[in-house]
């Protein structure tokens, strides 16, 4: 065999460098393609058995503050998209998903007759508009008692009151018993635990409220300090309207309006904070001014000519009560301001104008703004849910279901076949690509890129392309480009290392052979 020239021999290694090269960076690319697509098919997993419901998460277009570091920036994005597929089982059944078949977070297979019978119950609408119907009639109904108590002056009431409340008792109780035989012990940690607990606890107090009843109108029951307790008890009654919150998601509005007070509570109470730290400072100098004022005039002079200063003023408690109703409009800041400022001098009157100014104009309007700002995001989710169920029903209705886990499956051709929908342009309007081709934007749905859609993949990759671009993703983004670099770059270098080595024991070689001839 003819020996290489040592220019042929070099071309061969440049030939064997590059090919080698190739073939790692491609099978480095199928790599990383293989590890994030297994990536997202374990985040998406547990979605599977989640119906999808209204979005309690960011509001559309929020941009979160981007990460300290890409690694701090991946795990950002992960538990967003995490906290996405926790808050799909909110308090609304979504997308229409509830009709019997289809996952609704029971696990046929391994769920007793008893809860499936139950779980079909609670889905029902019919139930759902009883169960709401009941909560308002016993609100109405505690309404019409207690003004029955407080016209006839007593509280003997006729028999027919007692039938009535163990009536609506006797159905919170079963309803209770339904909710709770359709979870089981979930029903005390899954999403809507706490609602489930306020239930409980409204249900006990109605059925302390009729045990207290049955105790006042038994023979042995006494009128010591049994009567004060059984009035306090009979107090409880009053928890049961509060359930009415629980239908709120019943109506839109009345829905928008509690979850931003609910939403607000948090910069409600450091607002509230600030404003009674400041109503306390005042306070404090106005209270320990009249008390030198009053130490010095004595006690009689104050009760017989500035009995009113005494009334606002003779303690912090009423200081603070006074200034407050002033900033509540309770009494006019004038009718004090007067008052100091004939007794203590003008300097009282520059105190009130801060105060009042301050608070009204300046803090006043900060609890404004917070509630405005939470109705506004509470308004875009419900938007944004309506408008996705839309779509999604739309699509839904000839699509497929897939054989292992019972979905809707929408393919390529149902989606592009429903591009001239009115549902379909708001979406688009929703994520800001109303131009873009529908192929394209099937695409940028389908994530897996398997060519169909399932609902928890719809709803992920849609709240993804609500909005700009977060700062978050464009982090993880580059983090994973530039990892990709760096192991390319390794790649090369081990290349580069290999082919010098071989280099280096070709010559070897040669010298070797030629130094035998």
């Amino acid at each position: 065999m003819a020996l290489l020239s040592a220019a042929e021999l070099r071309e061969e290694l440049k030939h064997f460098a590059s090919t080698a090269i190739r073939e790692e960076l491609a099978a480095l690319k199928e790599s990383l393609i293989s590890e994030l697509r297994g990536a997202e098919r374990e985040q998406a997993e547990p979605s599977r058995k989640l119906v999808l419901e209204a979005h309690h998460g960011a509001a559309p277009g929020e941009v979160p503050a981007a990460s300290s570091s890409p690694r701090d920036a991946s795990l950002l994005v992960d538990q967003k998209e995490a906290a996405v597929m926790r808050d799909v089982t909110g308090s609304v059944r979504y997308m229409g998903l509830h009709g019997g078949q289809e996952n609704d977070g029971r696990n046929k297979s391994r769920c007793s007759g008893f809860m499936m019978y139950c779980s079909d119950i609670i889905h029902n609408p019919y139930f759902e508009m009883l169960s709401a119907w009941l909560v308002v009639l016993n609100a109405v109904w505690i309404g019409v008692s207690t003004d029955w108590v407080a016209r006839n002056w007593t509280t003997t009431v006729p028999d027919w009151f007692h039938y009535t409340d163990w009536l609506f008792c006797v159905f919170a109780v079963v309803e209770l018993f339904i909710r709770f035989g359709a979870q089981g012990i979930a029903f005390f940690y899954e999403d809507q635990w706490r609602w489930n607990l306020f239930d409980t606890v409204v249900v006990s107090t109605q059925v302390a409220d009729l045990a207290v009843s049955v105790i006042e109108r038994s023979e042995s029951f006494s009128e010591a300090a049994s009567q004060r307790t059984i009035q306090g008890l009979r107090v409880l009654k009053l928890v049961r309207i509060l359930r009415i919150a629980r239908i709120a998601s019943a109506f839109p509005e009345l829905h928008i309006l509690i979850s931003s007070i609910i939403d607000s509570l948090q910069s409600l109470f450091w607002t509230m904070v600030l404003i009674f730290a400041c109503l306390y400072g005042v306070a404090v100098v106005i209270t320990q001014v009249v008390s030198d004022h009053k130490i010095a005039m004595g006690r009689e002079v104050m009760e017989q000519h500035q009995e009113e200063m005494l009334h606002f003023f003779g303690s912090l408690d009423s200081t603070m009560v006074a200034l407050y109703m002033v900033i509540s409009e309770g009494i006019h800041w004038s009718e004090l301001m007067n008052q100091l400022e004939e007794t203590l001098g003008s300097w009282v009157k520059l105190l009130f104008v801060a105060f009042t100014g301050f608070e009204l104009f300046a803090m006043m309007n900060i609890i404004t703004a917070c509630f405005v700002d939470s109705a506004m995001k509470v308004a875009a989710k419900a938007e944004t849910k309506e408008v996705l169920d839309s779509l999604w029903g739309l699509l839904c209705q000839d699509a497929a279901r897939d054989v292992d886990t019972d979905e809707k499956i929408v393919t390529r051709e149902q989606f592009i076949a429903a591009y001239g929908h009115e549902s379909m342009r708001k979406f688009l309007d929703l994520i800001n690509a109303h131009t873009e081709d529908p192929d394209h934007v099937f695409s940028m749905i389908d994530r897996d890129g398997d060519g169909s859609l399932t609902a928890p993949e719809f709803l992920v990759c849609c709240e993804r392309l609500m909005g700009p671009s977060k700062a978050s993703m464009i982090v993880k983004i580059a983090n994973e480009a530039r990892q990709l670099a760096m192991q390319q770059d390794k790649v090369l270098k081990q290349v580069a290392a290999d082919f010098k080595a071989g280099h280096q024991e070709i010559l070897s070689i040669l010298g070797q052979r030629g130094s035998s001839r």
